[in-house]
C-alpha cells in the first residue's frame, strides 16, 4: 500500500506553474472562504499559489 505525506494541487497561470499547500491550516480556510463566496479556483492560485 502506498502511502503519501501529501498531496499538491498544480496548476499552471500566466505561463507560471503553481501549487498550493494544502497542509497549512490557514490556507485550507482561506480556500473555504474563497470558495464560499464564489471565487474561482484560478483566484485562489493567483492569490496563494507558490511557485513550483
Amino acid at each position: 500500500m502506498a502511502r503519501y505525506r501529501a498531496t499538491w494541487p498544480l496548476t499552471e497561470v500566466d505561463g507560471i506553474p503553481l501549487v498550493l499547500s494544502l497542509r497549512e491550516t490557514g490556507l485550507r480556510g482561506a480556500m473555504r472562504t474563497a470558495l464560499d463566496a464564489g471565487e474561482s479556483v484560478e483566484a485562489i492560485f493567483r492569490v496563494h499559489g507558490i511557485g513550483y
